[in-house]
């Protein structure tokens, strides 16, 4: 038989593919029996209420939290909606000029949409667990300066002359 590339012919590299090599446990095999473990543990069962908040691995025990609505998915699929949302209303007031009801939604979602961004920087770079009282006077003031500039949008909707347009004046000026 004639030998391929590196010498390793046809047959010796269909042998180290046997059906022997194949079935030996490996640690992606060992690692499902964590998961087995995992899912056993996150039955709903009310006999495992203590062992179901703790999930064992190769490294000892991962703290599980309870689940909440401003975490994960949903705290996502807000941000995401919000974003969209600003695409269309930004673009209609850029095009056909201002409107009470859009001026009033980007008087809102500016505000959250920055609001969300800037929690994501503060939690970034100025941790609670290295700094806790900086990360607090920071979070503090970011709720004041995000309820201000909610404050401002409405003062220019209701008594000026619109987001949209006061945004013009100022490009323009």
């Amino acid at each position: 038989m004639a030998s391929g590339l590196f010498g390793i012919t046809r047959r010796s590299a269909l042998s180290s593919f046997s059906s022997r090599s194949l079935l030996r446990p490996t640690t992606l095999a060992k690692q499902s029996s964590i998961l087995s473990q995992y899912n056993l543990l996150t039955k709903n069962d009310s006999k495992n209420l203590e062992a179901r908040r703790s999930v064992f691995n190769k490294f000892g025990v991962v703290e599980q939290h309870a689940p909440n609505r401003m975490e994960g998915s949903w705290h996502w699929g807000f941000e995401r909606g919000l974003t969209a949302a600003l695409i269309p209303a930004l673009g209609v007031s850029a095009f056909y000029g201002g409107h009470p009801i859009n001026d009033f939604f980007i008087g809102f979602a500016v505000p959250i949409h920055a609001h969300i961004g800037l929690s994501a920087i503060i939690d970034d770079y100025v941790p609670t667990r290295r700094n806790p009282v900086a990360h607090i006077i920071l979070v503090i003031a970011q709720y004041g300066f995000t309820l201000l500039t909610m404050y401002g949008c409405y003062i220019i909707n209701t008594e000026d002359v619109g987001l949209t347009e006061y945004v013009k004046k100022v490009w323009k000026a």
